[in-house]
């Protein structure tokens, strides 16, 4: 179900540490929103946070299906850092 959205999205490469290329996909952030909450997907976004450069991170969901979707937004860009199904609320994050 996700293959399908992912390949449409436009393939960029980053680096992280200089030791591991992850390939990212990114659209303009209306049509990755749009796609996220339609209906093929229905995910709602359930957090949001923005880093030190002012990035700004959403992780979509839907509850129903368990499907989520992390974004990553710069302006009027959005990429897509990971995508799966199976996701779960964890109660207690274990700090060891």
């Amino acid at each position: 179900m996700k293959k399908l959205f992912i390949l449409a999205l436009i393939p960029f490469t980053v680096s992280a540490q200089q030791q591991y290329n992850k390939p990212v996909m990114c659209a303009q952030t209306q049509q990755v929103i749009n796609t996220l909450v339609g209906k093929e997907y229905k995910e709602k976004p359930i957090w949001m946070g923005v880093n030190e450069r002012n990035n700004t991170f959403s992780l979509f969901v839907n509850q129903e299906t368990k499907s989520w979707t992390l974004i990553e937004f710069r302006g009027n860009t959005a990429c897509v850092l990971g995508a799966g199904e199976e996701s779960q609320v964890s109660r207690e994050f274990p700090l060891n």
